[in-house]
């Protein structure tokens, strides 16, 4: 059985790994939506969508 300090511990780590995997995505996508990859919503006009 684990103390309330080491439960605590675990908490808190779980917290900060979740973290940095957010910010990763949040790095990514942004630069997926600055670069090649991301088409602009309004770049196409109504017979590409065909």
């Amino acid at each position: 059985m684990k103390t309330p300090i080491q439960m605590l511990e675990v908490f808190v780590s779980d917290i900060i790994e979740n973290t940095v995997l957010l910010e990763e995505i949040y790095k990514k996508s942004k630069e997926l939506r600055n670069g090649l990859f991301y088409k602009q919503p309004n770049s196409f006009n109504a017979k590409d969508r065909r």
